[in-house]
């Protein structure tokens, strides 16, 4: 969790409180009740009937490669 904080701290250019406190504002609001929570399998077969934008696909590409990329150097 404090590594996702500080990951979202560097992307949003903001400090690690103010990604706390957007996250308590959102949960306070009950955004994150109005998403359905999907299964892995259910969430493939919703991207596979919806598709996802190239735009999109690039962007969760690149996120992975950072995430793996910072994940690899923590360890050597």
């Amino acid at each position: 969790t404090v590594s996702r904080v500080e990951e979202l701290a560097v992307k949003w250019n903001v400090p690690k409180s103010e990604v706390v406190r957007r996250a308590i504002d959102q949960a306070a609001r009950g955004e994150h009740l109005e998403r359905e929570i999907l299964t892995p399998l259910q969430a493939l077969e919703s991207l596979q009937k919806t598709g996802i934008s190239a735009r999109a696909a690039a962007r969760f590409n690149a996120e992975v490669r950072l995430s793996r990329r910072a994940s690899s150097l923590k360890r050597g």
